[in-house]
């Protein structure tokens, strides 16, 4: 499984911009509406394998929660079904970057 840091994940999204990098959220609605990173999908864990079809194979996706715990998992679900993915060490917790809500 890939993995990569917090710091080094805000920077490829500077470098790339939000809306050119792939990222599942899997967090619980509740959180993921309070503060996530503008472009995310939610995807929270527990439904995660029941919405593979929302996410493109052709696709890298960056896989983010809380604080890494759900993460991991969530990545290895993804690559389990084909998927590029890389989780994302750490998580929203230590985020450094701006964040969007959807309240």
């Amino acid at each position: 499984m890939e993995h990569i840091s917090i710091e080094d994940f805000h920077q490829v999204i500077q470098d790339k911009g939000a809306d050119n990098v792939n990222v599942v959220d899997v967090r619980a609605p509740e959180k993921f509406e309070e503060a996530h990173i503008e472009g995310a999908i939610n995807l929270p864990l527990s439904e995660l394998e029941d919405h593979l079809d929302v996410l493109d194979k052709d696709k890298h996706y960056y896989v983010i929660c809380q604080a890494e715990r759900f993460s991991r998992r969530g990545t290895e679900i993804l690559n389990d079904h084909g998927f590029e993915a890389t989780n994302v060490t750490s998580g929203m917790n230590d985020y450094p970057g701006e964040t969007v809500s959807s309240n």
